[in-house]
């Protein structure tokens, strides 16, 4: 009896093979609890076929999280308000909450950063640092004379959606449980709210004030002076209507 050989598989089919397997387990039982059994096994691979690719499981994780450093420059792809008015600063904030609870290796990756120093933690935490720097920037330049600290408020904001979403699994915080529909509108309704009160405070700047005036003395329209200033169009006629 001819027994029937295996069919070979190719290199790109075996790599994206231990990439699957890889995100499965990860998702599962986070970067710390992963191992190199536990991916051959459910790969169904011998560890030769992995180290003929990767050195180690290190050089592994370092390269699988790779596809992870650019994860927030993909929150405004299509977004084409004014990405640095309130409507543009409640986007981007909804947005990375939303996308976030929606990646479970993301959720593992922070995790990990919390968990362990190393080389790739130290790299993938600096790098999501980096990109975020350009709109930190622009948002800090807009409210320098604004009675409020944006990149504090920012970093709070941010901060406490990634412990939320992170801690979700062990119990509520605040009473509010971010894996209902009634959860995460609340999160949402609050993101709103915050970014009206910042923006508002920035209406009440007297320099942002004294440029409504000085355009409306030039025959510009609210909605231009809105656009122009970044302001909610409804917080310049309030105050054109109050002169």
């Amino acid at each position: 009896m001819e027994v029937q050989k295996r069919k070979r598989r190719a290199k790109a089919d075996i790599e994206n093979l231990i990439l699957n397997v890889s995100k499965s387990l990860i998702e599962e039982l986070g970067f710390n609890s992963i191992t190199l059994r536990a991916i051959t096994q459910k790969a169904r691979i011998e560890p030769i076929v992995f180290y003929n690719r990767y050195k180690d499981l290190d050089m592994f994780l370092d390269e699988f999280v790779k596809s992870y450093d650019y994860w927030l420059d993909d929150l405004n792809v299509g977004y084409e308000g004014d990405l640095y008015s309130v409507e543009g600063y409640k986007h981007i904030l909804n947005r990375l909450f939303d996308s976030l609870y929606e990646n479970k290796i993301m959720q593992q990756l922070l995790r990990w950063e919390i968990s362990t120093d190393n080389s790739t933690t130290q790299r993938t935490a600096g790098l999501r640092e980096f990109h975020t720097m350009p709109l930190v920037s622009t948002f800090k330049e807009k409210f320098k004379d604004a009675p409020i600290c944006i990149e504090g408020v920012s970093a709070l904001l941010i901060g406490g959606m990634y412990y939320l979403i992170t801690h979700a699994r062990l119990s509520l915080f605040a009473g509010i449980d971010v894996r209902t529909e009634e959860g995460k509108a609340k999160i949402h309704q609050s993101i709103n709210y915050i970014a009206e009160q910042l923006f508002n405070e920035l209406a009440l700047d007297p320099k942002v004030l004294k440029i409504i005036e000085n355009m409306k003395e030039k025959g510009l329209k609210p909605s231009l002076i809105a656009e122009y200033t970044g302001l909610e169009e409804k917080i310049v006629r309030e105050y054109l209507s109050a002169k």
